[in-house]
């Protein structure tokens, strides 16, 4: 009796529960805790995750707008700075770095990189389309973006600060005298008296055009007593024309030079083809030097000797060297590239024997400047003769022009100078010869095409004047649009653009 007892009450004794629920519901709330951190752990790295993912490509998006303001701020400097098609998308593509990436760092304050590329996917007659590729990373996640534009070139109404007259191959400010067939008009501001002369050997294919004041039009020619002259052709220009030159360029300042560059011939034979940055043909070692000119540079003196050859190539952009002397007493300097070059000279230009510069190359490719002497009394020179070439546009501050022999001159030519004589042989096709200032005389066979704007013009000696028609006033580099000219909406060189598409 007494042992069932005490194992009834043995099983009867509930100390210890306390602690074992206690246990118990401890590690209950334990796995839930857990269970609650892993769920709110899961999540939050599912929602960083998604954070990042859409990040990255708002960070992409913005790479693309980023590049959208550059684009059209390129657009409008090149549309307002150029004249036609080529030169348009030539600067646009420079400015913009085409095919090369540009990453942003730290976007927004952030750990970001933003890599943007523009490529040039399609090109029509007067349209180019291009193709925007940015990535937007942060941290490890990325996402590409793409948007096409294409961009349009609006022909310019050339309103040029320099008009001329129809038709007209010379004008003279003053007298005009000839004996020498001239295809084209002749016109003078001048209301003097017998102010053209019209003597033996000369002829005019167009109109004879005076000054604005010449009520006698009969006493403003002179000629021989029984010349035939067409009276129906003569008469007074529209209007006084006033050219004047347009300002001449500020030259670019503080240009590298280019580093030493020593040619080897594989033997003992050793030259400095670019020393101290002046480039130097004077050895068989450096003939037909390619020079790629892959920035802008300051060049003390560009020496081509003994009919040596050197090339610079431009590349497909706009590219500037000044150069101290350009000196080429007997040589060849071509050019390379679909770009364009400007080389804006100091002291001098010397030619010698059959030297040329761009021959029967593009001569809107080039462009050459001539600082004044600062001397009215002994002002620079340019002489070309024998078979002496130039492809080229020129600009000379003061320079006096003589083209003799078979030396010859393509390309625009416009001077501050008194004196231009073209003569024995000489060929040019200048397009439009500007001088303004100058005493203008040709003789001894000298030969022109294109436009004669003078002080005063007298010709003889088997020469021979033909007007030449301008395609495109844009030819003119030298001569700036009109003010008055109102550049284009963006929204009409932008044609067309297309949604961001992810890649």
């Amino acid at each position: 009796m007494i042992h069932k007892f005490l194992s009834t009450k043995k099983l009867n004794n509930e100390n210890g529960m306390a602690l074992v629920l206690v246990l118990l519901l401890v590690m209950i709330f334990s796995v839930l805790t857990l269970g609650v951190i892993g769920v709110t752990s899961s999540n939050l790295t599912l929602t960083t995750g998604e954070r990042d993912h859409q990040s990255s490509y708002y960070i992409a998006e913005a790479g693309i707008n980023v590049r959208m303001q550059e684009i059209e701020e390129a657009i409008i400097k090149a549309y307002k700075e150029t004249n036609s098609k080529n030169a348009f998308f030539l600067q646009f593509e420079d400015s913009i770095s085409l095919d090369d990436f540009i990453s942003v760092n730290n976007f927004e304050k952030l750990e970001t990189i933003s890599d943007t590329i523009v490529s040039r996917i399609e090109q029509e007659d007067n349209t180019h389309t291009y193709s925007i590729y940015s990535k937007g990373t942060i941290d490890n996640r990325s996402r590409e973006v793409t948007k096409d534009i294409t961009i349009n070139w609006i022909e310019k109404d050339q309103g040029s600060t320099v008009e001329f007259l129809d038709d007209v191959a010379v004008f003279s400010n003053q007298s005009i005298y000839t004996s020498i067939p001239i295809q084209g008009s002749i016109a003078t501001n001048s209301n003097a008296e017998k102010t053209i002369e019209l003597d033996w050997g000369s002829s005019v294919s167009g109109n004879i055009l005076v000054g604005t004041g010449v009520s006698d039009i009969n006493g403003s020619i002179k000629k021989p007593s029984n010349y035939n002259l067409d009276y129906s052709k003569v008469g007074n220009i529209p209007r006084e024309m006033v050219y004047d030159l347009p300002p001449f360029p500020t030259y670019p300042e503080a240009l590298p030079k280019a580093s030493n560059l020593q040619l080897d011939d594989n033997g003992n034979n050793h030259h400095l083809v670019i020393n101290d940055g002046s480039l130097l043909i004077t050895s068989y070692v450096a003939n037909n030097y390619e020079f790629v000119l892959d920035q802008d540079f300051y060049i003390p003196e560009i020496k081509i000797n003994s009919n040596r050859n050197v090339t610079i190539d431009i590349g497909d952009s706009n590219k500037v060297i000044v150069v101290d002397h350009l000196n080429i007493p007997n040589g060849h300097l071509n050019i390379k590239g679909n770009g364009s070059l400007k080389m804006y000279i100091t002291a001098g230009i010397t030619m010698g024997s059959g030297s040329t510069i761009n021959n029967n190359g593009n001569s809107d490719q080039l462009q050459l400047f001539l600082q004044s002497s600062n001397n009215p009394s002994q002002p620079k020179s340019l002489t070309l003769g024998g078979a002496q070439k130039i492809f080229a546009s020129f600009y000379g501050e003061d320079t006096n022009i003589s083209l003799s022999g078979g030396g010859g001159f393509q390309g625009n030519i416009l001077t501050g100078g008194t004196s231009i004589n073209i003569s024995g042989g000489s060929d040019n096709k200048t397009r439009v010869f500007y001088a303004p200032n100058a005493h203008f005389s040709m003789g001894g066979g000298g030969a022109l095409k294109g436009r004669i704007i003078s002080n005063s013009f007298d010709a003889s000696g088997g020469s021979q004047v033909t007007f030449e028609e301008i395609e495109n006033e844009s030819l003119l580099p030298f001569f700036p649009p009109s003010q008055g000219e109102e550049i284009v909406n963006i929204d009409k060189l932008i044609i067309d653009t297309s949604p961001i598409r992810e890649q």
